[in-house]
């Protein structure tokens, strides 16, 4: 699921100028948006790759997972589009699996 984040966010920022033909604050959001994913993303694999040795990265991962869903929750009421519904869908998978994953590695 990392991949997907990682793969979703990489596009979103290479579509920036398919979107837009300047820079302006909504230029720059869109593309922080993206860079969102990616640090996200990123956050996740170095949490898995650390998750017994590390058990504070894990839970900072799972936390930063939990935020960003609940912003895709906030979003998807302002703009209630299908690529917003598909962003929050990938979001809340990525952080049922970081708990879950937890659970497993601790039980």
């Amino acid at each position: 699921m990392t991949h997907v984040v990682l793969s979703v966010s990489l596009l979103h920022i290479a579509l920036t100028p398919v979107f837009f033909n300047t820079i302006k604050p909504s230029t720059m959001w869109f593309v922080g948006m993206g860079l969102m994913g990616v640090f996200v993303g990123f956050l996740n694999l170095a949490a898995w790759k650390a998750v017994e040795s590390r058990p504070l990265v894990f839970g900072l991962c799972k936390l930063a997972n939990g935020i960003v869903t609940l912003f895709f929750v906030a979003y998807s009421f302002v703009d209630r589009d299908a690529p917003s519904y598909l962003v929050l869908s990938v979001f809340f998978l990525l952080t049922i699996f970081s708990f879950c994953y937890a659970a497993e590695r601790s039980g």
